[in-house]
């Protein structure tokens, strides 16, 4: 428990503005609400002010905020993404770095600093039990190999969440081109098996690899370059993720404790 009687500096979050088709962007902000639920005072991209604690991403260079307190809460491998063009830190010096999962974790951190934020809605992403039919392919990232022919998952879909859930309780499978995204879970909660087709050159993973940072360790529900007749439990995987929510309440706490 978050000790009642400590005085607690407030965190100030740094964060792009608010877009429902970022993961990253969703998990900043979810990491707001779980702060304060646990009473915390906390703000997005409030003003500067050396004394409260500043929460980057990994995409931010140096000390923008100029905070005497600064935390990097990695959510990409580190110097993939860019901030206006300009490639984020490899390093984090004099930081109290925490990582959303082991795939980023360049920098090797303990347990104790690997913080997964589960963020999906699980009461509007679930499986409806409707007859299915067909596939879709979501691209994050296009391949230079040609995509296979199915319908594309439009971001005018994606943006509006009851439509994303309808849609993928209407399909059977959702190809996915890209690196890793939350995309992956929301399919699978929904009902919708998924086959990953491997990203190639800097987002190039392995799937040895990839099984160790799914949410459940295995690949329930998920095929690897081609449909590979999986079988789904969603229910199963339902539970998992709602596991993880009971698993977050315990690591921030143990967040606030190490970043105070």
């Amino acid at each position: 428990m978050v000790n009642q009687q400590k005085l607690y500096k407030s965190y100030n979050i740094w964060s792009p503005a608010f877009n429902q088709l970022s993961g990253g962007v969703r998990v900043l902000y979810g990491l707001k609400s779980w702060l304060e639920t646990k009473g915390q005072t906390v703000e997005i991209n409030g003003e500067s002010d050396g004394n409260k604690i500043v929460i980057y991403p990994e995409i931010v260079n140096y000390n923008p905020l100029k905070s005497k307190n600064v935390v990097r809460y990695i959510l990409q491998k580190p110097g993939l993404m860019t901030t206006h063009g300009v490639p984020g830190p490899t390093t984090f010096e004099g930081e109290k770095v925490f990582v959303f999962s082991e795939l980023y974790n360049t920098v090797g951190v303990d347990e104790d600093h690997k913080m997964f934020l589960p963020v999906l809605n699980t009461t509007l992403f679930k499986d409806q039990k409707k007859q299915r039919k067909g596939a879709c392919v979501y691209i994050r990232r296009k391949p230079r190999y040609p995509i296979i022919d199915y319908p594309i998952l439009t971001k005018e879909i994606i943006a509006d969440q009851q439509a994303l859930s309808d849609y993928l309780n209407s399909i059977e499978i959702m190809h996915f081109y890209g690196p890793t995204s939350a995309m992956h879970d929301i399919a699978r909660l929904c009902g919708c098996r998924v086959v990953i087709h491997p990203a190639e050159d800097k987002f190039k993973q392995t799937k040895e690899e990839f099984s160790k940072y799914e949410l459940c360790q295995d690949f329930n529900g998920v095929s690897w370059g081609k449909d590979e007749g999986k079988k789904l439990d969603s229910d199963a995987f339902r539970q998992c993720y709602i596991d993880l929510r009971k698993l977050m309440d315990e690591k921030i706490t143990n967040f606030i404790e190490m970043t105070q």
